[in-house]
């Protein structure tokens, strides 16, 4: 049988009394235990009951009812990979704008040396600033919406 233990409490007395958990706190807490960290003691009966199968957190509210029980639902886990995935998207665009600027130091760096009057070494240059200009117009265009 499945126990809900969703809802919204007080205190670890008023989650322990709303769900008939006296014998579980004793258990887990001992005789005449008393209630100290509320998130940690309904954290600790939730996964004596079912592991890892409810989050408990601190909420703002207008009443006394702060403590939130919740079933996971993988949302947080959602979230943090989204938030990993963006990172690496973000650490990748930034990747590839600092090989554009390099790109660019190189391409100058090469510009001034086709100044030179040596028409052999001038061709090889124009190649390797043709194949320059191909990688970065490859790279740009992943920037474009």
């Amino acid at each position: 049988m499945k126990v809900n233990l969703e809802g919204r409490y007080t205190s670890t007395y008023g989650f322990v009394g709303r769900n008939n958990l006296e014998r579980q706190a004793e258990k887990i807490f001992g005789k005449n235990w008393v209630a100290e960290d509320d998130l940690d003691q309904i954290q600790l009966l939730c996964n004596c009951i079912s592991n890892e199968q409810y989050v408990v957190e601190s909420i703002e509210t207008r009443d006394d009812n702060d403590i939130l029980v919740r079933e996971v639902d993988n949302w947080d886990k959602l979230i943090k990979s989204g938030s990993q995935a963006y990172n690496t998207v973000q650490n990748k665009k930034q990747t590839i704008k600092t090989s554009i600027e390099l790109l660019d130091d190189a391409y100058r760096i090469i510009m001034d040396l086709t100044k030179s009057h040596d028409d052999h070494y001038h061709d090889d240059v124009q190649d390797i600033l043709s194949s320059i200009d191909d990688v970065q117009y490859k790279i740009e265009t992943l920037f474009e919406d």
